[in-house]
C-alpha cells in the first residue's frame, strides 16, 4: 500500500512482550498497526507515521468466542469490546491528526528557516534569537509564524525594509 501511497492497515500482529512482574516470562499481546505516507510540499513520500494500538482484549473477546455465545456476562464484554474499538478508532484519528500536523511542519519549515536566516543577517543574532524574535512578531501581531515569516521574505524580495520591531 505505501508504494501506492496510502496507508497501510497491517493487520493484527501478535507480538509477545516481558511480563513486567517477571521479566524471565511473556505476556501475550496483539497489536494493531498502521503505517501513513507522510508527503512533502511537492507531494512525495518524506517519511512513514508508525502507530501501534493494543488490542489484546478485543482480540481475546472475538477469538475466545466470548462475543458469540450468550451469557449473562455478555453484556459487560460487548461494552468492553465497543470501548476497545472506540479507542481503536480515536488512537488512528489521533494518527490521522498527527500526520496532518507533520505534513504541515514539513510545508511550512523551509520559510520559518529562511526568515530566521534573513533576521541573522540583518541583526547578527543566533538561530535561536531569531526564532524567538518571529515568535514574538507572530504572538504581537496574532498572525501564524509561517505568515509572518512569509511576509518577512517577500518584502526582502521586494526590496522593502521589513518590519521586525518584536525584540
Amino acid at each position: 500500500m505505501l508504494r501506492r501511497g496510502r496507508r497501510d492497515y497491517m493487520g493484527l500482529q501478535r507480538y509477545d512482550v516481558p511480563d513486567p512482574e517477571d521479566r524471565s516470562q511473556f505476556v501475550p499481546k496483539v497489536w494493531a498497526p498502521l503505517n501513513v505516507p507522510l508527503r512533502d510540499a511537492d507531494g512525495r513520500i518524506a517519511g512513514i507515521l508508525h502507530h501501534v494500538e493494543d488490542v489484546t482484549d478485543l482480540d481475546a473477546a472475538l477469538t475466545d468466542g466470548e462475543l458469540n455465545d450468550w451469557s449473562p456476562d455478555q453484556p459487560r464484554r460487548l461494552y468492553e469490546a465497543a470501548q476497545l474499538a472506540s479507542r481503536l478508532r480515536h488512537a488512528h484519528g489521533e494518527a490521522q491528526r498527527e500526520n496532518r500536523n507533520l505534513r504541515e511542519a514539513l510545508r511550512t519549515r523551509g520559510v520559518i528557516e529562511q526568515a530566521k536566516g534573513v533576521l541573522i543577517g540583518q541583526r547578527g543574532c543566533g538561530p535561536d534569537e531569531a526564532f524567538a524574535i518571529l515568535v514574538k512578531l507572530s504572538q504581537d501581531t496574532n498572525i501564524k509564524l509561517y505568515d509572518v515569516a512569509r511576509a518577512l521574505l517577500d518584502s526582502v524580495i521586494h526590496g522593502n525594509q521589513p518590519t521586525t520591531s518584536a525584540g
